[in-house]
């Protein structure tokens, strides 16, 4: 059965075996490594509510003493980035999880 996410503008259904990670912190971008270095062939799909991928939150106090944007690449916060998971053929979908029906197989956001 084909997993749909919906949001506001369209509904696209996606053929063949897919996992759809909601959210893209620490857990869910490990969860991702994990099922890459498989190899199984699933088309993976992360929901993203924060405005960037997934970055290491333990750091967060030292980046905000100084309040530098800057500092975020510097400080290596990012575990990963848009383009590398594009490389991976993993699908960033930046948004929020409103609705999860299970026995439908639809996120909708």
């Amino acid at each position: 059965f084909p997993l749909s996410f919906v949001n506001r503008k369209k509904t696209a259904a996606m053929p063949g075996k897919q996992v759809l990670v909601v959210g893209h912190g620490p857990i869910g971008h490990s969860f991702i490594e994990k099922l890459l270095e498989r190899e199984a062939g699933h088309q993976i799909s992360v929901l993203c509510e924060e405005p960037r991928p997934a970055y290491n939150r333990v750091n967060l106090t030292q980046y905000f003493q100084d309040r530098d944007a800057d500092k975020h690449d510097q400080m290596k916060l990012s575990y990963t980035n848009e383009a590398a998971l594009k490389e991976q053929n993993v699908q960033l979908i930046y948004g929020r999880a409103t609705s999860i029906d299970k026995e439908a197989k639809v996120v909708t956001y």
